[in-house]
């Protein structure tokens, strides 16, 4: 995600550097109205040299429109263990109506969870809550397992959050050591 950061920011100096500099050709006397510098800026923009893949498109438009309307645009990534692959759809569905963009959900395989929705920037905890309140009313796997709500410090961009949808077993502690012998003898 930092990569699109760097890109932005490089082409939006690029396009302000071009508009100072087309500013001062004014002040020096050539007649050029404002909607003309914006439209050489913008053809300067389109016709970068840099290489940018549609997915990098995406992401920094999606990133332009997270407050389209004023209202933050959340992007939801839902994680499940293998057996709770059924909750997803119906989830991601109701999520989806209620305007958060969700990316296709994942399968994660080798360990276990209880439902957590995890949030990283502190300014996304509200949403989080209201979130977990949701969720929690959504069917009746939540209402019996209610999801928690989680804060890490981990570097993240604003308004993303991870909901991870399982249920904790303990593995049996014979058969992790049977396991590990059989690592080992290989």
């Amino acid at each position: 995600m930092g990569n699109f950061d760097s890109l932005k920011n490089v082409l939006d100096t690029v396009v302000d550097l071009f508009k100072q500099s087309q500013a001062k050709i004014i002040d020096s006397g050539k007649m050029q109205t404002n909607a003309r510098i914006d439209d050489i800026a913008q053809k300067a923009y389109e016709k970068k040299n840099i290489a940018v893949s549609d997915d990098i498109k995406q992401i920094i438009f999606d990133k332009d429109q997270q407050t389209a309307g004023g209202t933050p645009v959340y992007a939801l990534y839902l994680q499940c263990m293998p057996g709770f692959e059924e909750l997803m759809p119906a989830l991601a569905k109701d999520l989806r109506a209620r305007k958060y963009k969700i990316p296709k959900w994942e399968v994660i395989k080798g360990v276990t969870f209880n439902p957590v929705i995890k949030y990283f920037d502190k300014s996304d905890q509200e949403e989080a809550k209201k979130l977990a309140a949701f969720i929690n009313q959504s069917s009746d796997f939540f209402r019996k397992k209610p999801v928690q709500v989680q804060k890490l410090n981990l570097k993240s961009p604003q308004h993303q959050i991870e909901v991870w949808v399982g249920e904790y077993r303990q593995n049996d502690l014979q058969q992790i050591i049977q396991q590990s012998a059989q690592y080992k003898k290989s």
